[in-house]
């Protein structure tokens, strides 16, 4: 596509978006997403949703639209993630879209960074991303995302801490959930889940194999307790055998 037709369609696109978003859209627009299209500019990169066109398998038809994670909340998720040592751990976001946290998250040396993506539009834009992006900050050259579908996906053996942008919805989060449980169960390791923008946090909390550790209104740490969903699993098991 010619490149100044490109921007006439992406303008044309996001002036109606402001038309439709009022006053108080455009100034949450420009406060929230300026931040954005300044690190676009400076990494050659394209991550925000504004020009963004998609498409999702018929089961996810009824999903939250794209919209990336803000800088500013990538930056406050940086900050918790120092502390729990990187190195020992595979980064994993559920949803990564075209790619702007698997980016920020380069930032870190974690052990590998692995995006999962279930549009292909999407997934396509990340890969583009990845091989465009710009930083000397960058600590880590090895990710790798992959279009696929959460709730089924084999999971990294490895420690892992899991990043959800508030995903998709009730439904597919008890499939994704149940999925993380079996794949415990298979490969006990140590498990951190970042939820931003945590909609389901009572269902995930309700669990009772994950336990936050951090709680606000835009960010939930849980921490994966392996003697609880153990402790669940032996106690299913016995009353299979006793036939109770």
């Amino acid at each position: 596509m010619n490149p100044l037709y490109k921007s006439r369609v992406a303008l044309l696109r996001a002036g109606r978006a402001f038309r439709r978003a009022g006053i108080r859209g455009i100034y949450r627009a420009i406060r929230y997403g300026a931040p954005g299209v300044v690190f676009d500019l400076y990494h050659n990169v394209d991550t925000d949703a504004v020009s963004t066109r998609y498409t999702w398998p018929e089961e996810y038809k009824d999903g939250w639209d794209y919209f990336p994670a803000t800088l500013a909340d990538l930056k406050r998720v940086l900050r918790r993630l120092r502390g729990i040592r990187p190195e020992n751990f595979v980064f994993f976001d559920v949803g990564s879209g075209k790619g702007r946290t698997l980016l920020v998250a380069s930032r870190l040396p974690f052990k590998q960074i692995i995006g999962i993506e279930i549009s292909p539009e999407l997934h396509a834009s990340g890969v583009a991303n990845l091989s465009k992006f710009r930083s000397g900050k960058r600590k880590r050259l090895n990710i790798v995302t992959y279009c696929a579908d959460a709730t089924s996906f084999p999971f990294p053996p490895d420690n892992t801490v899991f990043f959800l942008n508030n995903p998709f919805k009730a439904p597919v989060m008890e499939r994704f959930l149940a999925h993380l449980r079996a794949s415990l169960l298979e490969h006990p390791r140590e498990v951190y889940i970042f939820y931003l923008k945590p909609v389901y946090h009572e269902m995930v909390a309700s669990t009772g194999w994950l336990e936050p550790v951090e709680t606000s209104n835009q960010l939930v740490v849980y921490r994966y307790l392996e003697s609880e969903i153990f402790g669940s699993a032996k106690a299913q098991a016995h009353a299979a055998e006793s036939g109770t």
